[in-house]
């Protein structure tokens, strides 16, 4: 059909570098992705609980930066990333900050609950 734009394809990533070009932007490159993940865990993770929120901060982030963001897929699957991964040093830490004592009481309080919830 006349007029209408081919979106797959070599015309559709012209059309992307010229938009990029045109509003000063670059594409995005994995080391964006590792360098979004680490500023992720490091400032936005142990202040923000929202995955929704954390996704609008990757979106803004890369404009500030002039990058292309990536599409809602690849930001939802970068933020699931780095909350499991924050949320499993976190528990890491958390554990080995607290006694050995405090530990196992917990472990049986945890263990107690089971029992009771399963009999």
């Amino acid at each position: 059909m006349a007029g209408q734009l081919d979106w797959q394809g070599d015309r559709l990533k012209r059309h992307r570098k010229e938009i990029r070009e045109a509003y000063g932007f670059r594409a995005n490159t994995e080391e964006d992705q590792e360098r979004l993940a680490e500023w992720l865990a490091a400032e936005l993770c142990p202040v923000e609980l929202s995955r929704e929120r954390l996704a609008a901060a990757v979106v803004a982030q890369c404009r500030n930066d002039r990058i292309e963001p990536p599409g809602p897929g690849p930001v939802g699957r970068l933020v699931g990333k780095v909350v499991k991964d924050f949320e499993a040093r976190f528990c890491r830490s958390t554990v080995e900050w607290i006694s050995h004592a405090t530990r196992s009481r917990l472990e049986d309080l945890v263990a107690g609950t089971r029992r009771t919830w399963s009999g």
